[in-house]
Formats: structure tokens, sequence, C-alpha cells
């Protein structure tokens, strides 16, 4: 197997820089079996290997057939996909919204058909028996529900989705003062603002959320709240399995419409607003921070003593101003939250 450029890899993946060495996640993740602190590009591989084996055990093995066509969605660089490719008797098509990953995936996968930019997709409705979505529902910025109504179009009936899905093991990773709340996590976002480097946002949801909104077009089979690719149940990410119902494919909205009386969706909404906004406040202190970093240095460099206080100044007076001028930003944004 190949791996991707580091860069792409550790976009879609990352491994270093999302936790530190004495965290949560780094001791599940060095227990795993697969993950090997000093060898990035192994480690890739080895988990690769691991997250196909988790899809195939998961599936009825009546679907794992010849002729049977598989959709992953949100391939990145192709790790992955290429594993898929080597293990899947069928067809084997991917999605990927950039254009720079997906070209890479072809390369990884040359087997594989890769789609690029948005959904939908060029296949007709009901093409697909199973779509494998490994990374897209649980973390990243991609909007759930166009992404969920594109995998009940290409689906026949009684076609299968099989996920990745953020819960309890994922949230421990967070390491949070609070506990996970089943009944008032509902669908939440932690992590907005975090780059790809370190992770980037992680799309919590409840069972009971995935019942009222996926339920409306698919059937649940399992789901697994955590355990995926790791040695204990209890860690790290879960997947879940649903057969697609019978009937004409349902668009985004009504996947993600939310009943104006229902209480839970309103307290899982008011949860989300708060965590957002202590998040907010924490990325206004760290700029605040560095502004106050900044400010001393170019006081430093214009000052009696500075060794250059011409283009060094300039830069750091105009960094300031930018700094000051995001803060700003998210100030007026957490109040009118």
């Amino acid at each position: 197997m190949r791996t991707p450029p580091p860069a792409l890899a550790e976009a879609w993946w990352p491994l270093q820089e999302v936790a530190p060495t004495g965290s949560r996640w780094y001791a599940d993740q060095v227990s795993a079996g697969w993950w090997d602190p000093a060898d990035d590009q192994r480690t890739r591989l080895r988990h690769a290997v691991a997250l196909v084996d988790e899809l195939l055990a998961s599936l009825p093995q009546s679907s794992i057939a010849d002729g049977a066509t598989i959709l992953e969605l949100g391939c990145g660089p192709g790790t992955a996909l290429q594993e898929l490719a080597a293990r899947w008797p069928g067809t084997l098509h991917a999605w990927e919204p950039e254009a720079e990953p997906a070209e890479v995936a072809r390369v990884l996968a040359p087997d594989a058909t890769v789609h690029e930019g948005d959904v939908p997709l060029p296949l007709p409705d009901g093409a697909v028996d199973v779509v494998w979505v490994p990374r897209a529902l649980a973390r990243g910025t991609a909007e759930w529900a166009p992404l969920l109504a594109e995998a009940h179009r290409v689906l026949k009936a009684g076609g299968l989705l099989a996920a990745v899905l953020a819960g309890p093991g994922a949230w421990a990773w967070e390491e949070r003062a609070d506990a996970w709340d089943e009944a008032a996590t509902g669908l939440l976002v932690l992590g907005a603002d975090r780059p790809d480097a370190q992770g980037g946002p992680v799309r919590f949801v409840s069972r009971w959320w995935l019942d009222e909104h996926w339920g409306r077009g698919f059937e649940t089979l399992a789901v697994r709240p955590a355990g995926v690719t790791m040695p204990h149940p209890g860690q790290g990410f879960g997947l879940g399995v649903w057969r697609r119902a019978a009937g004409d494919p349902l668009p985004a909205d009504l996947f993600a419409a939310v009943a104006a009386q229902d209480r839970r969706e309103g307290r899982a909404f008011h949860r989300q607003l708060a965590l957002a906004d202590e998040e907010a406040r924490a990325v206004a202190g760290r700029r605040a921070t560095a502004i106050a970093a900044t400010r001393d240095r170019a006081a430093a460099l214009s000052g009696p003593e500075a060794v250059d206080d011409q283009p060094r100044v300039r830069a750091a007076v105009a960094a300031v101003r930018a700094l000051e001028q995001d803060v700003e930003r998210l100030r007026q944004e957490v109040d009118a939250a």
C-alpha cells in the first residue's frame, strides 16, 4: 500500500498536535495496536486496514457480494480507499469535495471511480448497494443533512448505510469537566474553529437524535457508541449501520427539520449555544494574549534599543491591528449569541 503526501494525510486524519502525550487520546491511541508514534505513515496504513476491518465486520455478509456497488463519502487522499479497493468484491465509487486529495485518491486507488466537488454526484438514483462514511458525518465542517440525503438518494431500497459516529468515547478524548450527556447532546459540534491539523471540528450525536432525524429515511440495524478500531469498547468513535427505507429520495431539509415543540431539540440547542460561547471566549482570550505579545514585540523593535525599526515594525503593527479586529469581531459574535 502507498501513502498520500504527508500534508494531505495530516489534514484528513492528523496524528500530531491533536493532543499532548499525557492526554487520554494519546494513551488510547497507543494502546490500539496499529498506532506507532515514531512512524506516521505506517500508522495510517495500519489504521486503514483496521477501519476497513470494522466496516466489513459490521455489514451483513450477504451485502459483500460480487457485483455489489459501494460508495465511500469523504475519502480524503485515499489511504483507506485503496485498502477497501483491495478487499471489496464489486464496484467502488468514492467522493471527496476537494480536488487535490481527490486526485491523490485516484492514484492510490486506480480501480475506484473518485468524484469531486459538490453533491449531488453523477450517479443515478438507487445505483448503490452500500454507502460508507468513515469521517464526514463525525468530523469536519461538511453539512450533515445534504450528505445524508445524497446517501439516501443513491442507495437502492434496502441498501445499507455505514457511518462512523462521535459519541461518549470520543467525548472522553476532549477531556472536558462535564461528562457525556446523552439527553442533552442531540447534535453538538465541538471545536468549530479547530484547525484540521489539530483534529478539526467533531460532530457528536445522541442515539435519540439519530432515530429522530436519520430514522426518517433509514431503519437502524446496529449502533455502537464507541470502540471503532480500538481495543476497548468504550474508547474512541462509534459506528452505525442503517437500511434504506423504501420510497422516493428524501431532501436534506426533511432530514434536518426540527419540530418546534420538541423539548429534547431545544435543550440540545441551548447546550450547543453555551458551548459555542465558551469556545468563542477561549479563542478571544488566546488572541488577546497574542495581541499583547505582538504589541510588546513592536514596542521593543521601535524603541531606542531597536535593532531594526523599519519593515519588521510595520509588519508587527499591521499584525496587531488585524488581531484587534478579530477579537472585536469575536466579542460582537459572543454578545450577539
